[in-house]
C-alpha cells in the first residue's frame, strides 16, 4: 500500500489539461501533452525542444523509450503550452503538470524576456505553483541527502549516465533531425528528474512524521521547489546589482592601504627575532605578484607569537591559543586571528601583526569588489571623474546547511563596521528599504520543537511578543523580565550598558547552545561572533540553565542517544550495548563521552586530555528542574514541563571502553566493524601517520554515529556529526523561508539588490510612499517565513536608508508619522 507521501508524489506527475483549453496554434503540442506526466524542455531563442514523458507505453523500443515522445516547438507553440498549464491553474486543478529544465535560470529569464506582460505574470505563477523544475538542482539535493556532499552542479550527461543510462540510446531514436542535441537534452532532463524524484521520495518517506503537511506538493522533492524559487530570486538579485560609491571606495582603500604599510614597516623595523617575513638571498622580503604584504614564514610566526605571549603579564590571566591535534601529532600555536585580539593591548608585536592581518583582509575584500566591476582598485582610485559602477555578486543558492553564499565579491562577509557597508548606496533617485528578521533562527527552532514535542516555551514567549534574548538574560540574572526591560531606557548609564551586555551574552547563548556547542566551543563562539567573554565554567552553567530552567524543549532537541546508535548499527540490544561497554551508571553525558573515545578524541573540547585509565563514576548528581522555577516571567509557570538533567562528574574513559566495544563487535558478528577496529589498531601503532589515524577513526564514526539532518521542508543533509545535525534543521529552515521571501518580493515587482542570510535590501524610488512600501515589504517577508513556522509568529525590523549600514535607524516625522530615509553620514 502506498504511503501518504507516495500518494502526494502523484500530484507531481499529473496530465496536462485537455486540448480544448488550448488555442488552435498549440493543438499539436496538446495532443501529446494530455497524455504526459511531465515535459522536458530545452529552450533557445527560436523555440524549444520538447520531450513528453507519457503515462501509456507505445510500441517499439525499450520500455522506457516507449514512454517518450519528441517534438520541436516554435515560440507560439511553446507559449501555447504555457497557456495550457495556466488554464489548469485557473481551473483550480491541484494536479499541475511539470515542465523540467536543466540549468533553469538562463532559460527562465530568456523566456520571461520574450513574453508580454500578461504571460510574464503567468510564467511567474507557473513557477510559484511548482510547475517549473530543474534537474540540476534536484541532483545536488539528492547528492546532499546521501553523503553531505557539497552541492555542486554536474553536467547533464553525468547525471543521466548515473540515473537513466538507457537515454544514451535515445540519440539513435531521435535521429538526424533539427535540434537533435536539444531533444536529447530535454529527454535526459525529464527522465533523470523522474528517476531522481523516486529516490528522493524514498529518502523523505523515512522522515515523513517530521515534515510539514503536504510537503511534496508544496515544497517538492527534498525541497526542490523552494530551491528553484531561491535560485531564481538570487539570480535576479545578481542581475540587479547594487551601486558602488566609488569616491568612498577610493578613500577607504587608500586609508586601509596606508595602515597596512605602517604595520609592515613597524614589523620590519623590529629586532631580528621579530622578523616573520620570508626573505630572498639578498635579504629583501619576498612579495608575490599582486600581494599586499610580504609572504610570511608560518613557522617563525608561531615561534614569535609563543615568545610574545610569554612576555605578557601572567596576572592578566590570558591563555595562549593552542591548536590541538585530536588524532595525534604535536600541538602547536594557533594562528587564527580573532583568538589573539585580547593580547593586542599587552604586546607590541602581537598588536602590529594582528592589525596587519586585519587590514590585509580588508584590502583583499576591497580588491574583490573592484574585480566584480571589471576594474582594479587603482582604476577606481585614479578615475577622474569618479566611475559609475554597480557591484554584481555571484550567489550560490544552496550550501550544505541550506544557506547561501556569495563570491566576487563575498558581499555576505562585508565587515559590519569601518565604513564597508556604507560603500553600497541606492541608485540616484532611489533609497533602500532594509528588512532584518528578528531572532529568526530561534523562531524556526521553536517551530521545530513544537512540531516534534508538541510544546515549546520558546514559542509561547515569542507569541507573547517577548524578546527571547531579553527573557534569557533576565533568567540568568534572576530578575523579573519587566525589571530587566527597565534597564534599557534607564537614566543610569551603567544600567543601560548592563542591559546591552547581558542581552548580547544571552544572544550568544541562545544561538550557540541549540547548535550543539560544547562549553569550550560556546566560549569561543561567544567571543568570535559577539565579542562576549565567558569562561568555560560559565558556559556550562548557562547551558544547564537554558535547557533545564528556561527552555526545557531545547534539552530534548539536543539529546542524542549515542548508545542507541551503537546498538542499532551493530544489531545488538540497547541494554547489551550499555552493559558491555560501560556496565555502570547510565547517563546522556556518559554516552557522549563514550562516543568521544570511540571517535578518537584524545582531548576534551577544552583541550584537556581524557584520563587514560577507566574508573567508575566518583560522584553523580541528578537535578530535576521544573519550569515553575522561573523567576523572570511568572506568567509562564508550567508545572507539567519537567526536564531531568544529569550532571555527572565522571572520570573519562579510554582503555576499558575500547575493551568493551571490541567484545560488542565480536558479539555482533559483523566483519565490517571488525575490519574498522583492526584499521584503528594499525593506525595507532608506533610511527603511524596521523593522517591515517584520522581517516581510520572517521571511517568508524561514519558507520556508528553520523545521522541525517532534516528540515521541515523535506531537505536532507545525509550523514553528519552531532553539531551539524542540531544546527542544520533550524538554520536551514530559516534559509528556506528567506528564499521564499525574496521570491515573493520578486513576484510583486520589488528590486532586491542585496541579501545577507536574514537581511534583505530592496531599492525603491525616493519619491514613493516610503511608509507604505516599507510595511508592504515587511509584511511580505514575514508572511513568507511564517508559511514554514506555522503558529510561531515572525517579526522583522524595517527601515529606509540612503546607503547600506549596520542597524539603520527608523526615522519618522514626529508630527505626521511619515517614514524618512536614514542617512548614516548624518546620524544626528
Amino acid at each position: 500500500k502506498p504511503t501518504r507521501m507516495q500518494e502526494q508524489a502523484v500530484l507531481q506527475f499529473a496530465p496536462l489539461p485537455t486540448p480544448s483549453l488550448l488555442p488552435a496554434a498549440g493543438e499539436a503540442v496538446a495532443n501529446l501533452a494530455q497524455h504526459a506526466d511531465a515535459v522536458g524542455v530545452s529552450f533557445d531563442a527560436g523555440g524549444a525542444a520538447l520531450c513528453f514523458l507519457l503515462r501509456d507505453a507505445g510500441v517499439g523500443g525499450t520500455e522506457q523509450e516507449q514512454q517518450l515522445r519528441y517534438r520541436t516547438a516554435e515560440w507560439d507553440e511553446f507559449a501555447a503550452l504555457l497557456e495550457c498549464v495556466g488554464a489548469a491553474l485557473d481551473c483550480g486543478q491541484r494536479r499541475l503538470p511539470v515542465l523540467v529544465f536543466f540549468d533553469l535560470a538562463p532559460a527562465f529569464f530568456a523566456i520571461h524576456q520574450k513574453l508580454d506582460a500578461e504571460k510574464k505574470r503567468l510564467w511567474f505563477r507557473l513557477t510559484d505553483a511548482g510547475s517549473v523544475r530543474d534537474t540540476a538542482l534536484l541532483d545536488m539535493l539528492l547528492k546532499l541527502s546521501e553523503s553531505d556532499a557539497r552541492p555542486e552542479p554536474r553536467p547533464l550527461a553525468d547525471i543521466a549516465a548515473e540515473h537513466v543510462p538507457w537515454t544514451t540510446s535515445c540519440a539513435a531514436t531521435i535521429g538526424d533531425v533539427p535540434k537533435a542535441a536539444q531533444l536529447l537534452e530535454a529527454t535526459q532532463a525529464v527522465a533523470s528528474f523522474e528517476a531522481m524524484a523516486i529516490k528522493a521520495l524514498a529518502s523523505m518517506d523515512r522522515y515523513r512524521v517530521e515534515l510539514l503537511e503536504d510537503v511534496v506538493s508544496k515544497y517538492g522533492f527534498l525541497s526542490d521547489i523552494v530551491q528553484v524559487k531561491g535560485m531564481l530570486a538570487l539570480a535576479q538579485v545578481s542581475r540587479n546589482g547594487v551601486t558602488l560609491d566609488t569616491s568612498r571606495f577610493s578613500a577607504l582603500y587608500k586609508s586601509t592601504h596606508e595602515k597596512l604599510q605602517t604595520c609592515i614597516e613597524t614589523l620590519l623595523a623590529m629586532p631580528e627575532k621579530c622578523n616573520i617575513f620570508q626573505r630572498k638571498s639578498s635579504g629583501e622580503p619576498v612579495v608575490e605578484p599582486g600581494a599586499f604584504r610580504p609572504s610570511i614564514n608560518t613557522a617563525l610566526l608561531r615561534q614569535q607569537l609563543k615568545a610574545s605571549a610569554a612576555e605578557v603579564d601572567p596576572n592578566l590571566g590570558l591563555t595562549m591559543p593552542i591548536a590541538k591535534k585530536e588524532y595525534g601529532g604535536d600541538d602547536d600555536v594557533d594562528i587564527i586571528l580573532w583568538k589573539w585580539r585580547k593580547f593586542c593591548d599587552h604586546n607590541k608585536f602581537i598588536h602590529e601583526w594582528f592589525h596587519m592581518e586585519h587590514n590585509l583582509r580588508k584590502l583583499q575584500y576591497l580588491s574583490s569588489v573592484a574585480e566584480s566591476c571589471g576594474k582594479t582598485s587603482d582604476d577606481i582610485c585614479t578615475a577622474d571623474p569618479p566611475l559609475q559602477l554597480r557591484v554584481t555578486p555571484h550567489y550560490v543558492p544552496i550550501m550544505r546547511n541550506g544557506r547561501t553564499s556569495t563570491s566576487n565579491p563575498n558581499i555576505q562577509a562585508t565587515p559590519n563596521r569601518g565604513g564597508f557597508r556604507e560603500l553600497y548606496v541606492a541608485a540616484p533617485g532611489h533609497v533602500f528599504i532594509v528588512t532584518d528578521y528578528s531572532y529568526i533562527e530561534l523562531c524556526t527552532l521553536a517551530a521545530i520543537c513544537e512540531s516534534r514535542y508538541n510544546f515549546s516555551v520558546l514559542a509561547e514567549i515569542i507569541r507573547e511578543g517577548v524578546d527571547p534574548h531579553c527573557f534569557t538574560a533576565a533568567m540568568f540574572l534572576g530578575v523579573q523580565l519587566a525589571k530587566f526591560m527597565e534597564m534599557k531606557n534607564s537614566d543610569n548609564k551603567e544600567e543601560r550598558e548592563k542591559f546591552t551586555s547581558q542581552r548580547q551574552k544571552a544572544k550568544a547563548i541562545n544561538f550557540g547552545i541549540p547548535g550543539g556547542w560544547s562549553p569550550h566551543a560556546l566560549r569561543e563562539y561567544a567571543l568570535s561572533s559577539y565579542g562576549v567573554e565567558i569562561t568555560e565554567a560559565q558556559a556550562a552553567k548557562f547551558k544547564d540553565q537554558l535547557v533545564g530552567e528556561i527552555y526545557p524543549e531545547i534539552g530534548f532537541y539536543l539529546y542524542e542517544d549515542s548508545m542507541g546508535l551503537i546498538a542499532h548499527n551493530l544489531g545488538v540490544s540497547f541494554n547489551d550495548a550499555w552493559e558491555t561497554i560501560w556496565g555502570r551508571r547510565r547517563s546522556y553525558r556518559v554516552g557522549m563521552s563514550i562516543r568521544s573515545v570511540l571517535t578518537g578524541k584524545t582531548l576534551k573540547p577544552s583541550g584537556k586530555p581524557y584520563t587514560p585509565e577507566f574508573t567508575a563514576v566518583t560522584q553523580s548528581r541528578t537535578q530535576t528542574y521544573s519550569y515553575t522555577h522561573t523567576h523572570a516571567y511568572e506568567k509562564y509557570h508550567r508545572p507539567f514541563y519537567r526536564f531531568t538533567h544529569v550532571n555527572s562528574h565522571d572520570t573519562h574513559i579510554t582503555q576499558e571502553v575500547w575493551k568493551g566495544f571490541r567484545q560488542l563487535v565480536r558479539k555482533s558478528g559483523k566483519d565490517e566493524f571488525a575490519r574498522l577496529v583492526a584499521d584503528i589498531d594499525a593506525a595507532n601503532s608506533p610511527g603511524a601517520d596521523p593522517a591515517g589515524r584520522k581517516a581510520a577513526y572517521e571511517a568508524l564514526q561514519a558507520r556508528l554515529f553520523l545521522i541525517d539532518a532534516v528540515t521541515l521542508t523535506g531537505r536532507i543533509r545525509g550523514g553528519v556529526a552531532f553539531t551539524k545535525a542540531r544546527n542544520t534543521p533550524f538554520s536551514g529552515l530559516a534559509a528556506d523561508g528567506a528564499k521564499l521571501a525574496m521570491w515573493s518580493l520578486m513576484q510583486i515587482g520589488y528590486k532586491v539588490v542585496c541579501f545577507v542570510h536574514d537581511e534583505i535590501v530592496v531599492e525603491v524610488p525616493a519619491d514613493c510612499d516610503l511608509g507604505w512600501e516599507a510595511s508592504m515589504v515587511e509584511r511580505t517577508v514575514c508572511n513568507a517565513m511564517q508559511e514554514l513556522t506555522g503558529e510561531v509568529p515572525i517579526t522583522a525590523k524595517c527601515a529606509a536608508c540612503t546607503r547600506w549600514c549596520k542597524d539603520p535607524q527608523r526615522v519618522t516625522d514626529r508630527f505626521s508619522g511619515e517614514l524618512h530615509a536614514y542617512d548614516p553620514d548624518h546620524d544626528d
